[in-house]
C-alpha cells in the first residue's frame, strides 16, 4: 500500500518566484521561470483551442497554480 504525506505547508508561499518553483520544476535546461514563459502561452493556446474559447468566454482558473492560464488568455484578449 502507498502512504501520501500531504503537507499542507508545501503550497504556502510567499511570491510569484517561489510558486513557479514549486509549479515548474528544472527540466531540459531550462529553469521553471523558462519553462514558464515557454510553456504557458503553448498551454494556453491548447486549451483555447480545445475548449473552443473566444475572447468573449470567461473562464475561472481555480484551485490550479496561481492563475497563469487565464492570466496567458487574458494578456491576448483584443478589446
Amino acid at each position: 500500500m502507498v502512504v501520501f504525506d500531504y503537507r499542507s505547508d508545501f503550497y504556502e508561499v510567499s511570491n510569484l518566484e517561489e510558486a513557479m518553483q514549486k509549479i515548474l520544476t528544472p527540466e531540459g535546461g531550462l529553469s521553471p521561470s523558462e519553462r514558464w514563459k515557454i510553456k504557458t502561452p503553448i498551454l494556453a493556446e491548447m486549451l483555447t483551442k480545445r475548449l473552443n474559447l473566444s475572447s468573449n468566454n470567461n473562464i475561472i482558473d481555480y484551485g490550479c497554480e496561481v492563475g497563469r492560464i487565464n492570466n496567458a488568455r487574458s494578456s491576448r484578449r483584443k478589446y
